[in-house]
């Protein structure tokens, strides 16, 4: 998992991905009354994508000025190089997934729409293994089992018997409706699998940009491809003043500054170490969002909350466990296990100079 840069770094960024994606999900949920938003999901994504392009932009024009020839530079970072344009493939599998997992959350039980997003790990490991060619080991594959079945108890312990009752009352209404509403959330699983995994392919494989320069153009076709599904698929227009007066609200704001703050630090976990680093730490949010309720709310946990917490945990171990394996004595052997072949130790420098040809 740990590959690239130092391990601190490393734990560094994964610690702040956690918070802020636990923070922002945590007022995100708090903000949504009778099962709405007070803002427009459509303008939200367009505003925090806005945002953070034009922090990449100043940082990437920061660095640009530092360096030997910044004119040269600033050219060649505003380039449409063949690479940069690949980054409009997860940027349109990010736009569709971000607006699906608003429609998929009015038409799904909180409980069900969380359980599904879990199994994102599953999509994940195959789509590494297909596309990145990255190989995963027996253990690694264990932990992946462990982290699902931790994921599903753990969304049990927060929903205790709502969602019993959710799964219930899902499954008596088999429609064709209900079947393509739980179609449309599996696909909003696979795109957003699909468009961490494409990121950390293209952000991996071009070496030359710097990280602000491929997130100002990742953000740039996300405004793009956001734009377009607007004009294509929805019929209200979501870009006029009135949605726009509803994020100068405190918690708008505050809800999509930590957004942005969330969306920089996974394009710099996808960069630094992987799209499976980047899940397993989304799976560690559930406990920091657990707790922000425990504190804020008051919401019990109860002993299924722990279990979950000792299930993901043998999770990560066994994800970086390195098992040690004995190398076989290769030397031919008679019937008493004896070599046949004495071992000669080797000589030290001393005695090798010392020695009389």
């Amino acid at each position: 998992m740990f590959q690239s840069c130092s391990t601190i770094f490393k734990l560094f960024l994964l610690f702040f991905f956690i918070i802020f994606g636990s923070a922002s999900e945590f007022l995100l949920s708090t903000n949504k009354k009778e099962g709405e938003y007070p803002y427009n999901p459509t303008l939200g994504i367009f505003v925090i994508e806005m945002l953070k392009l034009l922090i990449s932009l100043i940082f990437s024009l920061v660095l640009s000025l530092r360096s030997d020839q910044p004119l040269r530079q600033i050219k060649k970072s505003f380039e449409p190089t063949k690479a940069r344009c690949f980054l409009i493939i997860p940027a349109t599998l990010f736009v569709i997934a971000n607006n699906l997992a608003f429609l998929n959350l009015g038409n799904w039980d909180s409980s069900i729409f969380k359980l599904v997003m879990n199994t994102q790990i599953i999509f994940t490991t195959i789509l590494s293994f297909l596309v990145l060619k990255r190989k995963f080991t027996k253990t690694q594959l264990v932990s992946v089992i462990l982290l699902i079945l931790g994921c599903v108890v753990s969304q049990m312990s927060f929903s205790n018997t709502s969602f019993l009752k959710s799964i219930k009352n899902s499954q008596t209404e088999l429609s064709l409706s209900s079947l393509a509403s739980l179609f449309l959330l599996v696909l909003q699983t696979f795109l957003s699998s699909s468009g961490y995994v494409s990121t950390e392919f293209y952000y991996k494989k071009d070496f030359q940009d710097s990280l602000h320069t491929q997130n100002a153009w990742l953000s740039l076709w996300s405004l793009l491809a956001n734009l377009g599904f607007s004009i294509l698929f929805l019929e209200q227009n979501p870009f006029n003043f009135e949605y726009f007066n509803q994020l100068l609200e405190t918690k708008a704001m505050i809800t999509i500054s930590l957004f942005v703050v969330s969306g920089i630090l996974t394009t710099s976990v996808l960069k630094y170490l992987n799209a499976t680093a980047k899940t397993y730490a989304s799976s560690l949010e559930i406990f920091f969002i657990a707790l922000l309720f425990y504190f804020v709310f008051k919401t019990k946990m109860n002993s299924l909350f722990l279990i979950s917490i000792t299930i993901i945990s043998s999770s990560i171990l066994f994800y970086n466990l390195k098992l040690k394996m004995k190398k076989k004595d290769q030397r031919p052997k008679m019937k008493n296990n004896e070599p046949l072949i004495e071992e000669v130790p080797l000589l030290e420098l001393d005695e090798l100079n010392n020695v009389e040809i």
